[in-house]
């Protein structure tokens, strides 16, 4: 089992410019000792080995290697080589965190639980943490408990890509963490400038994050981030990130329909295949045929 004081992040790995720009909004490193108020670590441990039991339990073979190879972890160069899978679903996943309650704060230490499974070859353990992790976020989030949810926050954007390196690890976590801290606790201008850092960097889970994470904004009836991000990311190169661009632009049109139609009429032909397709899905099929026609044609 590993350490619950494991280190997540050093910010001496950033190795690009546009890697470094994100320095300002994560520790130098990520640990319990971090935050007030802990409690015991080898109780921290007795709850992990709980956990990790409960995972066991639920492990299945045959959905493991159905899941191998629906996220390609088994094909080298592509985006999920090298995952591990145990063959938990995701409601298993939900019914632990439910059960074990991290969120309450009681008897335990829940930032020594998450930064002890976060680090692990297998996908639902991961997932696990992110998942134990949205939780004491949002707990404090209501308490308004500003210490603790900049912890999750860093801790977040730290695991970020090693830890967090899958659509599935991504997709369940960026929305319900780095949008809403950044929506409660940044202007709109700093809120801006992280997640078009994240946008610029190198890493394709940086990139996602940042996308997904504007769902919180749509939600709340801003989508001037959707749209502002889609538009620099046109030209991006993973097939990911043109889904999720296209999802998030599809999100934003069920809340500004005339605003994803002028988006459509500004950057249409530039758009990649698959970010046209997700963005329109909605459409009725007669537009969306024509949208499609139009766009193919327009490339020629």
């Amino acid at each position: 089992m590993e350490g619950p004081m494991h280190t997540l992040f050093d910010a001496s790995t950033l190795h690009t410019s546009s890697d470094r720009c994100l320095k300002p909004f994560l520790s130098d490193s990520v640990s319990v000792e971090r935050m007030p108020k802990v409690t015991s670590t080898r109780r921290a441990a007795a709850w992990v080995a709980a956990i990790v039991a409960k995972l066991s339990a639920h492990a299945d073979p045959k959905r493991a290697a159905g899941a191998t190879r629906f996220f390609k972890a088994d094909l080298p160069d592509h985006y999920g080589y090298g995952d591990r899978f145990l063959g938990v679903t995701n409601p298993e996943l939900h019914a632990i965190v439910k059960t074990h309650r991290l969120d309450t704060e009681l008897h335990h230490n829940p930032e020594a639980t998450i930064l002890s499974l976060l680090p692990s070859p297998y996908n639902e353990r991961r997932m696990l943490a992110l998942l134990f992790l949205v939780t004491v976020f949002d707990a404090a989030l209501k308490r308004k408990d500003a210490t603790r949810c900049e912890w999750c926050f860093r801790t977040y954007l730290s695991a970020v890509p090693k830890h967090v390196n899958n659509w599935n690890l991504v997709d369940g976590s960026a929305y319900y963490i780095v949008g809403p801290y950044l929506h409660q606790f940044s202007s709109k201008q700093d809120a801006r400038q992280t997640l078009h850092g994240l946008a610029k960097s190198s890493n394709l889970w940086n990139r996602r994050v940042a996308v997904v994470s504007t769902l919180h904004w749509i939600r709340n009836g801003d989508t001037s981030h959707t749209f502002s991000l889609c538009k620099d990311l046109l030209g991006d190169p993973e097939d990911l990130m043109h889904k999720a661009c296209g999802w998030m632009l599809r999100e934003a049109g069920k809340r500004e329909d005339a605003a994803l139609r002028t988006f459509l009429q500004q950057h249409a032909t530039a758009m990649p295949r698959t970010m046209l397709r997700y963005s329109i899905e909605k459409f009725p099929e007669s537009e969306r045929k024509a949208i499609l026609a139009a766009s193919k044609a327009d490339r020629l």
